[in-house]
């Protein structure tokens, strides 16, 4: 199965038997404005990613029709503020 011409909708559900041969190679080389650094990383090849457990910004925003996502549980400090834009969602697992 082949998805062509499918910018600007979205795909909710795939069937994982339609999902079949080699994944494409993607790099990120090209991306830009990402912070310096995440998180701290431990384990064997770095291979565990870690994040804060509470938000302490003034004020921390997902743009509009982006994504995020915490490791939580997560809290946000008194006076701080999270702030999720239109089209976007942000997940805590």
């Amino acid at each position: 199965m082949a998805l062509t011409n499918v910018e600007g909708h979205m795909v909710d559900t795939l069937e994982a038997s339609k999902l079949t041969g080699p994944l494409p190679a993607i790099s990120g080389a090209a991306l830009t404005g990402l912070p310096a650094s995440g998180g701290t990383s431990v384990g064997n090849d770095n291979i565990i990613r870690t994040n804060s457990s509470t938000i302490t910004q003034t004020t921390s925003t997902i743009p509009a029709g982006a994504n995020g996502f915490s490791v939580g549980p997560v809290s946000i400090e008194s006076g701080s503020t999270v702030n999720i834009s239109a089209a976007s969602v942000w997940t805590i697992v």
